[in-house]
């Protein structure tokens, strides 16, 4: 294990799944889940700024839904409808995404946009049996939640620096 690596397994991280109805979040300490939880967008501002003043060091990992492909008009076959409500849903979470910035921003919290996570990892997000087998959980989720998790553990790359906002050359 390199000694970035060992750095974050050291560290708070704090993974959240957008969404507009309630975001998936989860807090990993020392490379452990220990909890997992949905949260309203307030509570979820309310949440950030609470463990910004407990733990000033924590990393904030937010799934990047920007990074979604885009809906094309026969995609996999699927009705117009359906896909009008697929859209629908994900520019819902585009824009609470972009709030959870902006709001990081504001507070100056250390945190990384995480492009949505493929092969295992998105396994995971649909199969409970499978996440926990692959991060030791034992306690109830729902996918937002392990999402958020898988986010926070796998999101944030080997030898990745996660600075502040004000830290970042304007």
């Amino acid at each position: 294990m390199n000694n970035q690596n060992s750095i974050l397994n050291s560290m708070m991280i704090i993974g959240i799944d957008p969404d507009l109805e309630a975001s998936g979040v989860a807090i990993v300490r020392n490379g452990q889940i220990e909890s997992l939880q949905n949260m309203d967008f307030f509570d979820l501002q309310e949440f950030i700024q609470l463990q910004k003043e407990v733990e000033p060091d924590v990393i904030f990992a937010v799934e990047d839904v920007e990074l979604n492909k885009a809906l094309y008009a026969k995609h996999n076959g699927q009705k117009a409808k359906v896909r009008e409500k697929i859209g629908q849903n994900v520019g819902q979470a585009k824009g609470v995404t972009r709030l959870i910035e902006q709001y990081l921003i504001r507070l100056n919290c250390r945190y990384v946009m995480v492009a949505p996570l493929k092969g295992r990892f998105k396994k995971a997000k649909k199969d409970s049996e499978y996440f926990n087998r692959l991060t030791g959980w034992t306690g109830r989720s729902n996918a937002d939640k392990r999402d958020a998790a898988m986010i926070a553990l796998y999101g944030i790359k080997p030898g990745q620096y996660v600075p502040r906002p004000s830290e970042v050359p304007h």
